[in-house]
This record gives C-alpha cells, sequence and structure tokens, in this order.
C-alpha cells in the first residue's frame, strides 16, 4: 500500500488538518509487464473506507496499532484516516466543525486530489470506540451516502461517556437520544469484546434495539477487550463481511 499524508487548510476546521490514505500499490508484476510510465498514467479510482479513530487517538492510530494496510490490500481499498480530535464527529464551535468537515469538505477535498471513489455504491465508512459511534451517526445523517458501516466497539451511549469521562469527551454531550436513527436499510456491522466493561452493556442494548425496530444488522462478540489486538481482529472481519454484504445486495437489486 502506498501511504499518503495530507496537509491542508480545511475551512470547517478553521486551520490545519491532517488525514493519512493508504492507496493500493502497483505490484511489480504490472510495472514489469508494462513499465512504470504507463502504469501510473492510468487513472484507477478506488473504493473508500474512511476509519475513524477513537478518543485520544489521531490519523496515525490505525497505522500505529493495526494491520490496516493488510487487511485492506486485501480487500482492494482505499482507506481514509483523518485527526477528529475527541469531537465524536459532531461541530464543536469555536470554527471546529468536524461534522461538516466529515460529510462535505474531506470527501470533495481528497476526490478532486487523489483517485479516490466516494461513490455511495462502495464507500464504506467505520470507527472505533468514539469513532464507531461517528461512523454510525454519519450513515445515519446521510442515508444512501454509504454502502455500508460498522461499529467496533463503539461508545453508542455518549451520555454515558460524558459521565465517565467528563470533558475529555468533548463532543459526546452533543449527542441526542435518535442520533443513530436512519440506518434501516444499510448493511451494518457492530462488534464488542465479551471482556468489554467500558461498551459492552451499549452494544448490546443497541443490537436488542434494532432487533426491536427489524433493521438488518450483523452484530458479533469474541473474546476481548477495549483495545488494539480486538480492533484488528474487527476490521479484518469487518472488511470480509462488506465483500458478503455488498454482492448479496446487488443481487437483490438485480432480481428486482
Amino acid at each position: 500500500m502506498d501511504l499518503i499524508t495530507l496537509n491542508f487548510y480545511a475551512h470547517s476546521l478553521g486551520g490545519a488538518a491532517r488525514v493519512n490514505v493508504l492507496l493500493p500499490s502497483a505490484t511489480p508484476a504490472e510495472l514489469e509487464e508494462n513499465g512504470p510510465a504507463a502504469v501510473y498514467r492510468e487513472r484507477r479510482e478506488w473504493p473508500v473506507l474512511l476509519l475513524l479513530h477513537g478518543m485520544q487517538g489521531d490519523e496515525n492510530a490505525w497505522l500505529r496499532h493495526s494491520m490496516v494496510e493488510n487487511w485492506a490490500a486485501a480487500a482492494g481499498m482505499a482507506v481514509v484516516m483523518p485527526g477528529l480530535l475527541n469531537s465524536y464527529g459532531f461541530d464543536l464551535g469555536f470554527d471546529l466543525c468536524f461534522e461538516q468537515y466529515l460529510r462535505t469538505e474531506l470527501p470533495a477535498f481528497l476526490a478532486n486530489r487523489l483517485p479516490l471513489d466516494f461513490s455511495p455504491e462502495t464507500c464504506t465508512v467505520a470507527g472505533l470506540s468514539m469513532g464507531g459511534f461517528a461512523a454510525l451517526r454519519l450513515a445515519a445523517l446521510d442515508p444512501g451516502r454509504y454502502a455500508a458501516a460498522g461499529s467496533f466497539s463503539g461508545a453508542l451511549d455518549p451520555a454515558q461517556i460524558v459521565q465517565r469521562k467528563g470533558e475529555k469527551a468533548a463532543g459526546a454531550h452533543l449527542a441526542p437520544k435518535n442520533a443513530l436513527d436512519g440506518l434501516n436499510g444499510l448493511p451494518l456491522y457492530l462488534a464488542c469484546g465479551q471482556q468489554d466493561d467500558l461498551v459492552l452493556d451499549m452494544n448490546r442494548q443497541f443490537h436488542q434495539q434494532l432487533c426491536r425496530k427489524n433493521v438488518s444488522h450483523t452484530y458479533e462478540e469474541w473474546s476481548g477487550g477495549h483495545e488494539w489486538n480486538f480492533w484488528d481482529a474487527a476490521l479484518r472481519r469487518f472488511l470480509t463481511w462488506r465483500t458478503g454484504a455488498l454482492s448479496a445486495r446487488a443481487e437483490r437489486k438485480e432480481e428486482e
């Protein structure tokens, strides 16, 4: 995978922003057969995974602590990893409009600069803990914008996080109770560790809530805590699940 780090002025954030992007690399066989000039002249747009970090994380978190390059390469996807501070993806005021940044400015900027396909047929959003909530909320805010969404150990009840973390959870107090409504019809993947004392209860409650509302989704638990070994495994499982979920949805559309 090719790693590209962009530093740019983000109007939504009133200042500099950083984002890491992983792009599938040309293979040695391709370069040998066709030559670098021909390979790099061909512009191919890659399906995007918008991958969000958790609290106290940044745009480097997934790169430092997981095998995201391996899993994305196997899936043939580009990965976009922005920094969110502890915003939960909300507009915080003081020119820190992370919701606007994630929904409009960042995709527009990257689509203009890099060979990325943000079309709703292929673009996927996922995240861990705080980023899991933010990923689901983005999908709920813009129905039809994403092909699938995933949450790994999602902090899905931000009000509880406020009580436990206080002001460290900068955007959690902004979450309305219906923040994750609007997910029906979207392929959803949720996972949480069975030893995750921080968010396991709220993930089980959210799973039950989706079941009561007849919202189709995949929910998995396995041994693990609120830690990177679990999130790395969850990302790998999510990308494998995504391939099957999108294939099944395409087949249903053809039948219709």
